[in-house]
């Protein structure tokens, strides 16, 4: 679409923003995933406490907290119940998000767009 007479930011926004915006999306989703899985840097170097760890680390490196008191057994119910919460953002993000990343592997291959 051409527009003339547009000035930059019209220009920007009809035109770069629609070509940008499934690159950025992407980006965000990648950045959003694997900061929220991060499991090295920020819980085990930076952070002092257990009880400051992210959901997924916590569960990860401490079973013995998700265990039945005596018998050594884990509390199945709990840690699946946990496992649930800690993949429910990337779960809500990505069907919101997932129409820009198709459109952003289809952009040039398809006809009319």
């Amino acid at each position: 679409m051409i527009v003339y007479g547009a000035g930059e930011l019209r220009t920007l926004w009809q035109i770069a923003r629609p070509i940008l915006m499934p690159g950025m999306v992407t980006l965000f989703l990648l950045s959003f995933i694997g900061s929220w899985n991060n499991f090295f840097l920020l819980p085990f170097v930076l952070l002092g406490s257990e009880k400051l760890y992210p959901a997924r680390v916590g569960l990860e490196t401490s079973p013995t907290a998700l265990s039945i008191a005596g018998a050594g057994q884990p509390l199945y119910p709990e840690v699946i119940l946990g496992f649930l919460v800690s993949v429910l953002p990337t779960l809500v993000l990505f069907p919101f998000l997932q129409k820009y990343v198709a459109r952003g592997l289809t952009f040039g291959a398809v006809a009319g767009e």
